[in-house]
């Protein structure tokens, strides 16, 4: 897949497919719009097109009483799941203030037509775009009638009658419900992080532990509690319990996150970046009376852990 990220002397692409989306977490109802886009591509033998934006809109566009969208997923891992589906070219374009001013048809007209030429184009049903979303579909069936370009709007995917849509995943992500945010991604929750030093209290309880910090300001976040994980550690995936909160049975204030990994043979971990990945919900953070009580449930927690393992493996 070829990376655009800047139009200027840029090759003019005869004809094409293409979709338009910031298609934050890249889920079920996303992958089936970029699929219909390699599909048709192939068919037809012109290129497939992702136009997409960087950084997020959300986090350049505020309205009144608002605060920044935290995301689901980071860029990279969004282009490489983009980049596996198969497409020929995402076309990155830089949102700032500057751009999020841009008309629904001025980027159509001064970006979209001119470089990528699209006779055909799919879109979300909900999909928006332009200066204050003005870009709906109905203002894309009728640009694409007078412009002479095949438009199909994709209908919602459903999971048990509810529509997959980002906003949903958050809400399941926010209150712990992992697997049914996995399942509406069509991929695992995960993020990128940085391992950093912390208090050292785990290996003093016998389950030592890796403190994290996301890589990204914005990441989303699950609800606090205990997980289970797995992520990637010389080359070998690793299994292990993820506790995010703040320690309540030792008073403490400050929010963690940190992961026993199972393995006893890693070494230190310190400054590595880790993608750690959200397999299984398994209970709320709790205050313990004192840390023999808290040491007892963890192990708990830790068999309860390597009864998933198999089903991950």
């Amino acid at each position: 897949m070829e990376i655009i990220t800047s139009l200027d002397n840029r090759d003019l692409i005869n004809a094409s497919v293409l979709t338009i989306g910031s298609y934050d977490g890249l889920h079920k109802g996303h992958q089936k719009i970029l699929k219909s886009v390699v599909e048709f591509s192939r068919l037809h033998k012109i290129p497939s097109v992702l136009v997409t934006f960087h950084p997020h809109p959300s986090q350049i566009i505020k309205t009144e009483n608002s605060t920044k969208k935290r995301l689901i997923m980071n860029f990279e891992s969004k282009m490489s799941l983009v980049e596996k589906l198969g497409l020929d070219y995402a076309c990155i374009i830089t949102f700032n203030q500057k751009f999020s001013k841009v008309s629904a048809e001025s980027f159509l007209d001064d970006y979209i037509i001119p470089f990528f030429n699209p006779q055909k184009i799919f879109i979300g049903f909900d999909h928006h775009f332009g200066n204050k979303r003005k870009g709906n579909p109905e203002f894309l069936e009728k640009y694409c009638m007078n412009n002479n370009i095949e438009l199909t709007i994709k209908k919602p995917v459903l999971n048990d009658n509810v529509k997959i849509s980002s906003t949903i995943i958050r809400s399941f992500i926010k209150n712990g419900d992992i697997n049914k945010a996995n399942n509406f991604l069509g991929s695992t929750f995960s993020f990128n992080s940085k391992v950093v030093r912390g208090s050292g209290r785990g290996s003093e309880l016998g389950f030592p532990t890796a403190n994290i910090l996301p890589i990204n300001n914005n990441q989303l976040l699950p609800k606090s509690g205990v997980y289970f994980v797995k992520a990637m550690i010389n080359g070998q995936y690793t299994f292990g319990m993820c506790n995010l909160g703040t320690r309540p049975t030792f008073n403490e204030i400050e929010f963690v996150i940190e992961v026993h990994f199972f393995d006893n043979s890693i070494d230190s971990l310190y400054g590595e970046i880790l993608n750690v990945e959200f397999l299984e919900w398994i209970r709320e953070e709790v205050k313990f009376a004192d840390v023999n009580d808290l040491v007892v449930q963890l192990s708990i927690d830790k068999q309860l852990c390597l009864g998933f393992q198999g089903k991950y493996e």
